[in-house]
């Protein structure tokens, strides 16, 4: 499986001229599934807390502080968890919400 080097963003603390790596699409599903699986016992809304949701708000908050840029909007999918930890950082979300969902897992998110 091949890794991919690559980023948007810079940090502080890290020069932009240094990279993060970045995991093929094939890589990232098998991720997924090992940590979906019995022995990984991960479920689907523990990976998109804790794998996305989370991750993103956290490379926001590093790139963005929120005394600077407090509004932020969030063009999301089904899951509006990095929505809700931004605004427990302090920002607040707009949210751009074009595709609803009827499954349970989302309708719990925006509740």
């Amino acid at each position: 499986m091949s890794v991919r080097v690559g980023s948007m963003f810079p940090s502080p603390d890290r020069p932009s001229s240094k990279l993060l790596p970045l995991v093929s699409l094939k890589l990232a599903q098998a991720i997924d599934e090992e940590l979906m699986s019995p022995a990984g016992a991960f479920s689907i809304d523990q990976l998109m807390e804790l794998g996305t949701g989370f991750s993103v708000a956290q490379a926001v908050a590093r790139v963005y502080s929120c005394e600077m840029h407090s509004r932020v909007l969030i063009c999301c999918g089904p899951g509006l968890v990095a929505a809700r930890h931004l605004h427990h950082f302090g920002y607040r979300p707009s949210i751009f919400y074009p595709k609803q969902s009827n499954k349970d897992l989302y309708q719990a998110s925006i509740q």
